[in-house]
């Protein structure tokens, strides 16, 4: 889940999802750290074109993928998800770095 602020929540629970109470799900949840799912920006400043500080309402904003966070973080291998994001991104930079046809 993410919230109204960009916070990514995660939490697992031992009842099955329909024998859940909202109060119970979401008492259930904590914050996923930015650092966690987020690639750090600093060493990319350089190479990434930044978004400008105001955008346009109907601008898409490409956040991690979280659906397999359980599965990532069983393995312990959360650090693939900003590796993700990063490599997308960098893609993405490259492809608007190109002329097409």
């Amino acid at each position: 889940m993410v919230d109204e602020d960009d916070t990514a929540y995660f939490g697992k629970s031992s009842q099955p999802k329909r024998n859940l109470t909202f109060t119970e799900l979401t008492s259930a949840l904590v914050p996923i750290s930015d650092d966690e799912v987020f690639p750090k920006w600093e060493p990319y400043r350089a190479v990434l074109t930044q978004a400008q500080d105001t955008l346009l309402s109907d601008t898409y904003i490409k956040r991690p993928n979280l659906s397999l966070y359980d599965i990532f973080q069983e393995h312990n291998v959360v650090e693939l998800i900003p590796k993700d994001l990063l490599e997308e991104a960098q893609v993405m930079e490259m492809i608007s770095k190109t002329s097409t046809p």
